[in-house]
């Protein structure tokens, strides 16, 4: 397997940021991704973790969906956002669970 990462996005695969972007895609879990065309994910992700999800003109999703899976956190299937279990077990107090 050969692993590609985006340039500039190594930030995002540091372990506290995947904590704090597996916290907000769990309490967004289920939720209909693509209502109103209104970008649900934006606020919440730059909030709890600082980090910029731009280009703003795209949807958080559009441009940042491999970051989620690459590091297995999430997908989206038939429009709604699914977590997986690593997310969930991300959760987790670090003792239990961590990097």
């Amino acid at each position: 397997m050969k692993w590609r990462w985006d340039q500039g996005r190594l930030e995002y695969f540091n372990y506290s940021n995947i904590r704090s972007m597996a916290n907000v895609l769990l309490s967004l879990e289920g939720i209909d991704m693509e209502k109103g065309g209104e970008d649900i994910l934006r606020t919440r992700l730059e909030l709890e973790t600082g980090l910029p999800f731009l280009p703003k003109s795209y949807t958080v999703w559009r441009n940042y969906a491999r970051v989620f899976q690459c590091a297995m956190l999430a997908t989206k299937i038939d429009g709604r956002l699914f977590v997986t279990d690593l997310c969930r077990k991300l959760k987790q107090p670090p003792s239990v669970f961590s990097s």
